[in-house]
This record gives C-alpha cells, sequence and structure tokens, in this order.
C-alpha cells in the first residue's frame, strides 16, 4: 500500500502555483449483490395502527448471491408505501406461521395499546404544562409591568 502525501488546505505562494495536481476521476461499480432473507418475529414498536407489531428477526434465513445486471433487470418496480402497509389478519397469519400462540399476540398487542395511550398522555401534559408555564409567564409581566409604572 502506498500512501498519497497529504495535501494543505492553506493557500500556497504564487510560486508554487506552477505546479498543478492532475486530477483522477474516481468511480465506483458493483457486480453482484447478496440478498438475505429474515423471518418475521413478534415486535415491539407501538405505532402499528392495526394488530400487533411486526419485525424481522436478528438472524437470517437464507441468503444467495446475484449478478447485479440480471437482478435488476428481473426485479419488480418498487412498491408505494400504500402497498407496504399490512392489514391485522396478514400480520396475525405470518405470526401464527412463526409458532406464536395467539395469547402472545394479544398481549403484545395490548401492550403497545398501553404504550401509545402514555405517550399520548405525555403529550397532553406537555400541551397543558406549557399553557400553565405562558399565563405564569404572562402574570409575572403584567405584575412587574404595574409596579414598575408606579414608581
Amino acid at each position: 500500500l502506498s500512501k498519497k502525501p497529504k495535501r494543505s488546505a492553506i493557500k500556497k505562494s504564487d510560486s508554487s502555483r506552477q505546479q498543478q495536481p492532475i486530477h483522477t476521476s474516481r468511480s465506483v461499480s458493483f457486480q453482484s449483490l447478496k440478498i438475505r432473507e429474515y423471518n418475521m418475529t413478534l415486535g415491539d414498536h407501538p405505532n402499528s395502527s392495526s394488530g400487533p407489531p411486526i419485525q424481522l428477526d436478528w438472524t437470517h434465513a437464507n441468503e444467495k448471491e446475484l449478478d447485479l445486471e440480471k437482478y435488476e433487470s428481473a426485479r419488480l418496480p418498487r412498491r408505494k408505501r400504500k402497498q407496504l402497509k399490512m392489514s391485522y389478519q396478514k400480520r396475525e397469519k405470518i405470526l401464527e406461521r412463526e409458532g406464536f400462540t395467539m395469547d402472545s399476540i394479544k398481549e403484545a398487542w395490548i401492550e403497545c395499546v398501553k404504550i401509545r395511550q402514555q405517550r399520548y398522555e405525555t403529550l397532553m401534559q406537555g400541551v397543558m404544562s406549557t399553557k400553565v408555564e405562558e399565563a405564569w409567564e404572562s402574570a409575572c409581566r403584567k405584575f412587574w409591568r404595574f409596579f414598575w409604572y408606579d414608581v
């Protein structure tokens, strides 16, 4: 490995400008790609709008290597966001296929509902405390304005 000399960010004098550095083009290319397939597992994210949350498992099930050109020519078009949403029934079927019981699925769903409720309550407390703080600051300004102008 040969190291390239580092260039300084300090402006050089006119005499050193005669030696212009040679600019080379840089590029990156890929020949193949690896695709890993993961199983689905019961998730813990509370923003699942319908049904229990699911997520990718930590360990991959399958791995395959493909030629990039073949993959690009055969792949389907990118799906829209709406197409990525899963219904409650689809989530439930995936989790049952992965070996989860209905009790564990319902328990995870209930836990997510509780967390969503706690987040909502925290948000509302923040809104209320902000209004109380604004009222207090306004009262303090009026109090000091009243006494400052009377002196």
